[in-house]
């Protein structure tokens, strides 16, 4: 992987809901045609959403099963 960066953007809807968005921009090679990196990481996008969704939920503690920091 050559970059990866993320981000959040947090929209109020009321005074009990706001609207989480991330979003991330990732870039393998640049040999690697758009249409391919695209695929490879909307395939991902379900799992990820359901740990960002848990991750909130958690108050920010609950990490990935078997995930280790480096």
């Amino acid at each position: 992987m050559k970059r990866v960066d993320g981000y959040w953007r947090l929209y109020k809807i009321d005074d009990q809901h706001t609207l989480a968005r991330y979003g991330t921009n990732v870039e393998v090679s640049s040999l690697i045609p758009n249409f391919v990196m695209e695929k490879l990481t909307k395939s991902n996008l379900p799992a990820n959403m359901d740990a960002c969704f848990k991750y909130f939920n958690s108050g920010g503690t609950w990490t990935k099963p078997g995930f280790k920091e480096k």
